[in-house]
């Protein structure tokens, strides 16, 4: 075996989630921006924001533990890069320190750090509330994998999220098996530090490992690099997109990509570029489209570029084009 095809995790986990929904009745379209790309493919992009807005939809319609109930048995009904990675690992505990090392193929959304205290480690995460479907899914997608390696009686010691509780806490409880609380400082999945020593029960063939480790390798790689080039677009694209409709904020944009602010700007930074240097880009380019092609007084200029009002679309005119202003 000299090669190896695995699907990306956001590309697994859009397929998990659109399964999911079928079997519970409900045709999942896919968004507007990942429609006529198979998502069942490997080689197909699929970003985290495409996973997050389809998680929405099937909440909506199938009620708000379905990003629970879909996490826990996704790892059943097929597995990513990270989870054969996983699968190399010869304990729990280092399964857990593979998956946390190629946790960027999983989403740029939010990030885990391991705690260890006197008797349990928890997984934890401070990230955004407002992420709560993914967060959800991907806490019981981590112990549906947990129960994969350890065995089915698996499970933890508790789960604890930041959010408050969509759905009646035995909704959750029947999903995690464990004590599941809310409103909490932080989101995290609480283990016995035992666990940690607990074998792996579900390795990969011999010879696989090596192989596995240097396809997840390349994929993290390959990732990054990807994600410094396109950050910068992605942004231009949904500000273009948002200008005179929606919010432009950086907080409004960072939801709709599937991120955190903080993550948003980390992103543009790691790729040379900045928030508001984007969207003076995108407000000036679609100020000299409308000049030439649309007959507007400076009002409707200003709504439609996102302005408060035509002063401030002034202000940013002569800042853009000192010995230009534009035309009542």
């Amino acid at each position: 075996m000299t090669g190896l095809s695995l699907p990306t995790e956001t590309a697994l986990s859009a397929h998990h989630v659109r399964s999911a929904a079928g079997r519970e009745g409900l045709e999942l379209p896919l968004p507007p921006d990942v429609r006529g790309r198979d998502v069942a493919l490997p080689a197909r992009v699929v970003l985290a924001a495409d996973v997050r807005r389809m998680l929405d939809t099937a909440t909506r319609a199938l009620g708000p533990a379905f990003p629970a109930r879909c996490g826990a048995v996704a790892p059943a009904h097929g597995q990513s890069a990270v989870a054969f990675a996983c699968r190399t690992a010869s304990t729990i505990g280092a399964a857990v320190e593979t998956m946390l090392a190629l946790w960027p193929l999983v989403t740029d959304a939010f990030t885990f750090e391991q705690v260890v205290g006197r008797g349990a480690v928890a997984l934890r995460t401070p990230e955004a509330p407002a992420l709560a479907s993914t967060l959800e899914f991907h806490l019981a997608d981590m112990v549906g994998t947990a129960r994969i390696l350890a065995g089915s009686d698996f499970s933890p010691l508790a789960v604890r999220f930041a959010h408050r509780p969509r759905a009646p806490l035995g909704a959750y409880e029947d999903v995690f098996r464990c004590p599941v609380s809310f409103e909490q400082p932080a989101t995290e999945l609480l283990m016995d530090r035992d666990h940690l020593a607990l074998p792996n029960l579900a390795p990969l063939e011999p010879g696989l490992g090596p192989i596995v480790l240097a396809h997840a390798s390349t994929l993290l790689a390959e990732r990054d690099a990807m994600s410094a080039q396109s950050w910068p677009e992605r942004v231009r694209l949904e500000l273009r997109a948002a200008l005179g409709e929606r919010d432009t904020r950086a907080s409004a944009v960072a939801r709709r990509c599937g991120v955190s602010e903080r993550t948003l700007h980390r992103r543009l930074a790691e790729a040379g570029a900045s928030f508001r240097a984007l969207l003076d880009a995108v407000r000036r380019d679609e100020l000299a489209r409308l000049s030439v092609e649309e007959s507007l007084t400076q009002d409707a200029l200003a709504a439609r570029l996102g302005f408060a009002d035509a002063r401030v679309l002034r202000r940013a005119t002569r800042r853009w084009f000192p010995r230009a202003s534009p035309s009542d």
